[in-house]
């Protein structure tokens, strides 16, 4: 963060021209995208220049809540930041980081190093086009299957640098009040949009678990607090009166008092005579010390204990995801068919079966229970490039999964209940998830990428006891749960999620 009075490609906010309308007057999409430029360049410019940039609030970084995954990921709770180009960044629900999907840790991972390391964890401010729409008009073509983002999605990016640079602790002038002076030399600016440091973890090694003792939230985290904050603050100070400051230094010594007269001196008394000195008596000859007594012999060691109860959260017989239509983190050769109650095709997909009925309308959510496929807006040099993964409309629709003797998922027959419809008795053991042709075309081109599927296991529930199923896909290991196995004990909830890759076409 500087001085300057430059403009820098990635933080200009200007120039703020706003559209004057008259009748009559044609408009067109520049104008459109003027009239949003205009509100958002004045918005980050008031955020930047009045406000200044950093953690609004929350943000905390916090141990992932399975004991387990703590040498994996870190979590991050909801929150809201500010960076120095002025773009606020709202994070709504918790959100977990995979250490190993940072290129820089995974390099340290891949050659097993062993020194120490200074991780920081930080967000970003990202845009994600979303809601791709045919182009109904192209100047440049007449492609009748074009299609162009509906919405451009204001979001955030979670990521962790390894081994950063020191940070400086700010220095202040001899006189505070010159600070206000220093407003005449430039406003304060970036050339690009900065990474908000939250937290800290210090002295980290491959491996290690990072619990709540390992994560500094303070030291490196610049905070931008509210106005009501501030009030709060120096409400707290006036109703104390201050704090009492350091003590004075001594005063100098007084000068000294005028010396009185010395008194008369009286004569000396005469000396009486010394008495005689008595003899010393005979001193007693020491009493024998007694022997010390045999050390007895140690008690033998009692039984062990019984087992405790289960710690808090753990409860018996949860629902879990059993089988998948794919193999987690592999190349798969095709989606799976799903076919009606008479065998006739009704598309390709993906499928997810339980170890027990749960809720239709609960999962029934695309934001519960969604793909991601990459957005090719942002495979483009010209705009990115960014890995940029969006949600992707698909059919959820109910069915009935057969797997083989391995428990392997190899078939779905859609119940009764059409595509999102609910099924009858308003539960379901399975659930597919339908692509269209030009989704699966997409997926195999050779610049496409995985598939991501996400599942989030807080607000699936069962229909049997109205729990939360256990998501957790931890180890990628089936069924899922993040209890040790051969434990019925398990905890509700968690991300499920996955990805693989479709052969190309």
């Amino acid at each position: 963060m500087s001085r300057d009075t430059t403009n820098c490609p990635t933080c200009d906010f200007g120039p703020l021209a706003r559209n004057h309308y008259f009748t009559g007057k044609l408009l067109v999409e520049r104008d459109f995208r003027d009239e949003q430029r205009f509100f958002v360049d004045k918005l980050r410019l008031h955020h930047a220049r009045l406000h200044g940039w950093g953690v609004v609030c929350g943000l905390k970084v916090v141990p992932h809540a399975t004991v387990a995954c703590r040498t994996r990921y870190v979590c991050v709770e909801p929150g809201t930041a500010v960076d120095c180009c002025g773009h606020d960044m709202h994070l709504r629900e918790l959100e977990c980081i995979d250490l190993q999907s940072i290129p820089a840790v995974k390099a340290l991972i891949d050659k097993a190093d062993t020194a120490a390391h200074k991780l920081q964890v930080c967000i970003r401010y990202r845009e994600c086009p979303t809601e791709d729409i045919p182009v109904l008009y192209d100047e440049c073509g007449c492609d009748d299957v074009r299609c162009a983002p509906n919405r451009v999605l204001e979001s955030w990016a979670l990521d962790i640098m390894v081994d950063p640079p020191a940070s400086t602790a700010p220095t202040f002038p001899a006189k505070c009040g010159d600070i206000w002076n220093d407003a005449l030399d430039g406003c304060p600016s970036c050339d690009e949009e900065n990474c908000i440091v939250l937290a800290t973890i210090a002295n980290w090694k491959v491996g290690d678990v990072i619990d709540a003792t390992r994560i500094d939230n303070i030291t490196d985290r610049r905070v931008l607090p509210s106005v009501q904050t501030v009030k709060e603050v120096i409400d707290c100070i006036l109703s104390q009166g201050g704090t009492q400051g350091p003590p004075g230094k001594d005063g100098a010594p007084g000068a000294d008092g005028a010396n009185g007269l010395d008194g008369a001196k009286g004569a000396d008394g005469a000396k009486g005579a010394d008495g005689a000195k008595g003899a010393d008596g005979a001193k007693g000859a020491d009493g024998l010390k007694g022997a010390d007594g045999a050390k007895g012999a140690d008690g033998a060691k009692g039984a062990d204990g019984a087992d405790g109860p289960p710690g808090p959260g753990l409860e018996k017989d949860l629902t879990r995801i059993i089988a998948l239509s794919w193999t987690h983190n592999t190349v798969v050769p095709d989606l799976l068919s799903v076919v009606d109650k008479n065998n006739k095709f009704v598309g390709q997909g993906i499928v997810v079966a339980f170890s027990d009925a749960v809720m239709w309308d609960s999962a029934h959510v695309n934001h519960v229970f969604h793909l991601l496929l990459r957005n090719d807006l942002f495979l483009d040099a010209r705009v990115g490039p960014f890995d940029c993964y969006c949600m992707y409309p698909t059919k959820m629709v109910a069915v009935d999964a057969t797997l083989d003797a391995t428990g392997k998922l190899v078939a779905a027959a859609v119940s009764l209940a059409a595509p999102d419809a609910a099924p009858p008795g308003g539960a379901t053991k399975a659930i597919a998830l339908i692509l269209d042709d030009k989704a699966i075309r997409q997926l195999r081109r050779p610049d496409h990428g995985d598939m991501f599927i996400k599942m989030r296991g807080d607000f699936v529930i069962d229909k049997q006891n109205r729990r939360a199923i256990d998501a957790e896909f931890v180890r990628a290991e089936l069924p899922t749960g993040d209890r040790p196995s051969g434990s019925p004990f398990g905890i509700q909830g968690g991300l499920f999620e996955s990805w693989f890759t479709l052969k190309l076409g």
